[in-house]
């Protein structure tokens, strides 16, 4: 081979080694670069959705959690009162079936009876015999008949004036009404077994319930 073609093949080799060159630094070097800015920022991305995911996971796992408790919270405290208003319903319902077996059965009875009528009468006659207070006595239709001989009787041989005995009944009992209508009291069955039950009433809850 000549000198002149070793030149000629000399200056190819180095015009390929300038254009390689060239492409590497202009082309491929960026192009690398490039890749490696570009994988750096999809793994900051990664990183950065994952923390955020990770934090929205916690955020929800964390509203559940209250959430629940909440919930927790309001379930005991339903359950509380519920439990409550049945207890106090049962309560009730024991403090009536006692007082009115203890009362209410006893007391309708007494006051169908001539004699304990005619002693709750007196006892209330006394009590005003030394009053100007003029009233009138209304008796029970179930004891009328028995009792407004004996009453008429009691009140003559007393001397009481201003006693007078009303021609109307009421179911049970008597009642009292005054001349000026500032008053009336009631002796009823009903009004007898509210006054018991009234008075019987904190001594039986505090023997049923107290701890």
């Amino acid at each position: 081979m000549s000198d002149k073609n070793s030149i000629k093949i000399g200056s190819l080799d180095s015009k390929i080694k300038e254009i390689s060159d060239y492409l590497k630094s202009s082309v491929l070097d960026p192009a690398e670069e490039e890749k490696n800015k570009l994988i750096e920022e999809g793994l900051k991305e990664k990183e950065k959705i994952i923390a955020e995911a990770q934090a929205e996971a916690e955020k929800i796992v964390e509203n559940a959690e209250k959430k629940a408790a909440i919930l927790k919270q309001n379930t005991e405290s339903a359950l509380n009162i519920a439990a409550k208003q049945t207890i106090d319903k049962v309560k009730l319902a024991l403090e009536k079936e006692i007082l009115g077996f203890t009362v209410q059965e006893p007391v309708k009875e007494a006051m169908k009876k001539e004699d304990i009528v005619k002693d709750f009468v007196l006892e209330v006659l006394k009590q005003y015999a030394q009053s100007s207070i003029n009233f009138t006595i209304t008796l029970g239709e179930n004891v009328k008949d028995k009792v407004e001989d004996f009453v008429k009787n009691e009140i003559k041989e007393k001397g009481l004036k201003g006693i007078e005995i009303s021609g109307e009944t009421i179911p049970s009992g008597f009642s009292l009404s005054f001349a000026d209508n500032s008053l009336k009291i009631d002796f009823s069955e009903e009004s007898v077994v509210e006054l018991f039950t009234e008075y019987l009433r904190p001594e039986l809850r505090k023997t049923l319930f107290s701890k």
